[in-house]
């Protein structure tokens, strides 16, 4: 062969232009101009290679080391070298038939020619004839990794001369600017090119000044230090900023007396520790969602869940806000009594950390962060701040983690305990759940509470010696009153439909009122409550039309409702009456509940006064109330109107009609 086009030439050597550039780059292959300055590349001659049958040199594999792996993959190599045409299509076969990728076997082959001293252009597959073909194979599969990995090779025997006289070798000069705060991998191979333009870059052995070159490339340095940063702690550490240095501290300080009780809340969700008999007919764990308040460390509110989601965080914040949660202990000893604490107080901070369902746009708009688009609630004013913890700290959000502790050391007294890991599993729980001795979901509900009310009532050391509960109620100086009736508001999802014929479609249901004949073809917006998806109340503009019902929906959520949709063919068995034969006749374990109860009435006592006594209350105006008074006026009016009609319904099928006489029609 003679001068051949470059791209033809990439094809003959089977290899990528780009792969040809360098071997052009690096001499291995001539290359010249031609008469239209396009580059042409010089290609032997392939002739047949008097080599092949000459012994090599091998050196003896160990018999431990030729395993099934090796043998498969020499075979393998066998049958992909033996390809006279259609070499491509040969080595994909291969590929997907024995794992080894394509540029694997060809680096496979590439080793070969150099042990056979074979040319690139030439083809290989007389080799697969050679006598010892097996071995050179066996031993290019086993053969060891090089000693120096890790090391960047195209660097070694280069020095960086700095401006005092001293030197350093080319990696250490490249660590030594890496380590510093403000410089990335490639900051670091400019200042490399540029020492070595001011002619400071030398080579070791013949003291000759290094030519850009010589030097290795940047993908090479970006490779070799950010291997050096996963493998070296120090490097590691010293490019860390301040926020990322103290999320490896155990301990922060908090300036936790400088906030007032209920001024900052912290939120977060769980799986308990205990598993039950749920709702849909699983033995499984539930999850919980909690906001603690971080000054007393008080649980303002929480929310269990099968799957915790925008929605729990959303419940819980109106649990928190509206202190719906809270019981304060009344009496002592076995005559204790919880009642409610009557506790309105919207934050000023909620902390969560940066989970997808936190940072979610259904999350923010509870506060009040989001900027609504429709009508009705575009005015609304902010209610709190909205801040994320650091990432990878728990320790940011250390007092619901550390009330997530407490709780579970209560629970773990109650059957079905599975502990917080593999680990703390015991050996037991098996036992328990084929004896039936599993708490059901709503009883287990109920055990919490008074876990989540002996946690608010238990004095602590850290506040004075009185409990959670006591220490908000007297050291609250104000406390931020929150209609309810806005956040229901708030919580409500929003679509935009077409009214036809009196029907307005959602969620892949039909929605009636004889309210909105008068308004079809119109674009109404929708808002629903995704905790009750029977009921949607009709808007077109800022003004309020109706409430469209459709019945066999009142009471379901938007999940389970999709849920349904989505599985509208399979049918759910309900396994309650199951469940309750299988646990006839067994009590509960005395052991357990005495450690239970111990837990639970260690309390503190709570006056009536103080719980009568009501803090100074400051109104937080969000700028909607008046719609929301008029919003559920008119949902008092929807209910009303649909229990007179249930009532109707119900006295129809108990009082049927009497069949007409016709005789005396006639």
């Amino acid at each position: 062969m003679t001068w051949i086009p470059f791209s033809e030439a990439a094809r003959i050597l089977r290899v990528s232009e780009r792969h040809l550039f360098r071997m052009m780059k690096h001499q291995k292959v001539m290359s010249q101009k031609n008469e239209m300055g396009k580059t042409e590349v010089w290609i032997e001659e392939q002739t047949a290679d008097p080599t092949v049958s000459a012994p090599l040199d091998l050196p003896l594999i160990p018999a431990e080391k030729l395993t099934d792996d090796v043998m498969t993959k020499v075979n393998a190599m066998l049958e992909s070298i033996a390809a006279e045409k259609d070499i491509l299509s040969t080595e994909m076969r291969v590929a997907c038939t024995y794992s080894i990728p394509t540029g694997t076997q060809r680096r496979y082959k590439a080793q070969l020619r150099d042990l056979y001293g074979i040319p690139t252009a030439q083809p290989i597959h007389q080799l697969a004839h050679h006598p010892q073909i097996k071995q050179a194979l066996a031993q290019i599969v086993v053969r060891k990794s090089p000693s120096n990995t890790g090391e960047l090779r195209s660097a070694r025997g280069l020095i960086v001369v700095k401006e005092t006289g001293e030197y350093l070798d080319a990696e250490a000069f490249l660590i030594a600017l890496y380590s510093r705060p403000g410089h990335n991998a490639k900051s670091c191979y400019l200042a490399l090119a540029d020492a070595c333009r001011k002619q400071r870059v030398l080579n070791e052995a013949t003291n000759d000044v290094a030519t850009v070159d010589d030097l290795p490339s940047m993908s090479s340095v970006i490779r070799f230090l950010s291997t050096k940063r996963e493998t070296n702690v120090a490097i590691k550490r010293s490019r860390m900023s301040k926020s990322e240095r103290d999320t490896d501290r155990i301990y922060i300080s908090r300036p936790d007396d400088e906030y007032r009780p209920g001024g900052v809340l912290e939120g977060d969700h769980t799986e308990d520790v205990t598993i039950v008999y749920r709702r849909d007919g699983k033995i499984a764990p539930l999850w919980s969602t909690m906001l603690v308040d971080r000054r007393t460390g008080l649980i303002k509110g929480y929310v269990h869940a099968y799957t915790p989601s925008s929605q729990t965080i959303a419940l819980c914040t109106r649990n928190a806000f509206l202190g719906t949660q809270l019981f304060a202990a009344v009496g002592s000893g076995p005559d204790v009594k919880y009642e409610p604490a009557n506790i309105v107080d919207a934050c000023d901070k909620l902390y969560y950390d940066r989970g997808k369902d936190y940072k979610s746009r259904y999350t923010g708009q509870v506060i009040g962060k989001i900027d609504f688009e429709d009508d009705v609630r575009n005015q609304v004013q902010l209610l709190c701040k909205l801040e994320h913890t650091q990432r990878r700290h728990p320790q940011s959000k250390g007092t619901v983690e550390g009330t997530f502790a407490i709780i579970q050391k209560v629970l773990k007294y109650l059957p079905g305990f599975k502990g917080s890991n593999y680990s703390k599993k015991p050996d037991d729980l098996s036992a328990q759940v084929k004896a039936g001795l599993i708490l059901y979901e709503d009883e287990y509900r109920s055990l919490f509470q008074l876990a989540v009310n002996m946690v608010n009532n238990r004095p602590r050391k850290s506040l004075g010696n009185v409990s959670p509960l006591q220490f908000y109620m007297m050291n609250s100086a104000g406390m931020r009153y929150i209609d309810e009736r806005v956040l229901n508001i708030l919580m409500m999802k929003v679509e935009k439909r077409i009214i036809r014929r009196g029907y307005v479609k959602l969620l892949g249901a039909e929605y009636f009122s004889m309210d909105l004949d008068p308004y079809n073809g119109e674009q109404a917006t929708l808002y629903y409550d995704p905790m009750n998806v029977g009921r949607v109340a009709v808007y077109i503009g800022a003004d309020f039309i109706t409430f469209a019902v459709d019945k066999k929906l009142l009471g379901v959520t938007e999940r389970d409702w999709m849920r349904f949709v989505k599985e509208r063919e399979r049918q759910n068995r309900d396994l309650a009456d199951e469940i309750r034969s299988l646990r006839e006749g067994i009590t509960s374990d005395e052991a357990r509940a005495i450690l239970f109860n111990a837990e639970i009435q260690n309390i503190s006592k709570v006056e009536r006064t103080m719980i009568a006594a009501a803090a100074p209350k400051v109104l937080q105006l969000t700028g909607i109330e008046a719609e929301a008074r008029k919003f559920h006026q008119e949902l008092a009016k929807q209910m009303k109107k649909e229990e007179v009609e249930k009532k109707k319904e119900e006295t129809i099928k108990g009082n049927p009609l009497n069949l007409i006489n016709v005789e005396k029609l006639r």
